[in-house]
């Protein structure tokens, strides 16, 4: 395994022109992530007024409004920084704290709306409170352990020779990819439980019949399988590609995050809207 990565380390340092077309797409794939983001942003504002800025305080408007901006701010800095030639050391170590701390905030919110959405499903039932809640804080736990000591051992790279690249790393360490296990597992019990329940509770009728049923399961099988895609991709670039193509699906899976935290919310809203079917709190 060693001399995989020290070969990946060479290549890195000595094929200048396939780096810097490396890191010239990770830029790309930015960017697209950020317009996607803007772009959901521009289409969604107006149910945003409608349905959260004029709904009273609770903790769902204020889950709502972090996660609907923390990640665009944060994919608004990642083009920067990777835009920017000749930032100094401490900007690239800054930086790498804000998108890996930025990003964590955005996947455990939305977390926090799937298990709130899914106690609610429950009828607020004791063990699946219990269970839900043991397990997002032993997500949070692990993910903040092996990010604080990820991220200190994490070294920016600023030029190749005397070209300067701006802010990249050439390799991560390797418990890093234990960031996706406590992930998975709490995405895949919310996942079975939102089935589980909307299935013992659908009736003999059409299921077009019971459309908050088929809301809850549409959005969270969605946002399950979409979380699935970017996480497998993830961990396949961390383990496999080259080090210059690392950070390629990490703008995305801060989009997504944020894209589909936001639209959970105001898909639930519309639809309590149309029909009375749930309390104001979600």
């Amino acid at each position: 395994m060693a001399e995989v990565l020290s070969t990946a380390d060479r290549d890195f340092h000595e094929n200048i022109p396939i780096t810097l077309s490396h890191l010239q797409t990770v830029r790309y794939i930015t960017v697209a992530a950020l317009a996607f983001n803007l772009w959901d942003f521009l289409i969604s504002f107006s149910d945003e007024i409608c349905l959260v800025w004029v709904a009273p305080l609770s903790w769902v408007k204020c889950l709502f409004l972090l996660n609907r901006y923390l990640g665009p701010s944060i994919l608004v800095v990642n083009v920067s920084v990777l835009s920017t030639k000749g930032v100094t050391e401490s900007v690239c170590r800054n930086w790498f704290r804000l998108e890996g701390w930025g990003g964590l905030v955005v996947v455990v919110v939305v977390q926090v709306i799937l298990v709130l959405r899914v106690t609610a499903l429950y009828g607020r039932h004791v063990i699946v409170n219990r269970v839900l809640a043991l397990g997002l804080v032993g997500h949070v736990s692990a993910c903040v352990t092996i990010l604080g000591l990820g991220l200190e051992q994490i070294q920016p790279i600023r030029h190749l020779g005397s070209i300067p690249i701006g802010c990249v790393t050439d390799k991560l360490p390797s418990f890093l990819f234990g960031l996706f296990i406590p992930h998975l597992v709490v995405e895949s019990t919310l996942f079975f439980l939102t089935v589980l329940q909307s299935l013992k509770n659908l009736p003999k009728g059409s299921w077009y019949s019971t459309p908050l049923l088929m809301l809850l399961l549409r959005d969270g099988t969605t946002y399950f399988f979409a979380m699935f895609v970017i996480t497998c991709i993830t961990t396949f670039t961390w383990l496999f590609a080259p080090p210059s193509l690392m950070k390629i699906s990490v703008a995305p899976l801060i989009a997504i995050s944020s894209v589909s935290g936001c639209r959970i919310i105001l898909n639930l809203r519309a639809l309590h809207r149309a029909n009375d079917q749930i309390p104001d709190d979600d």
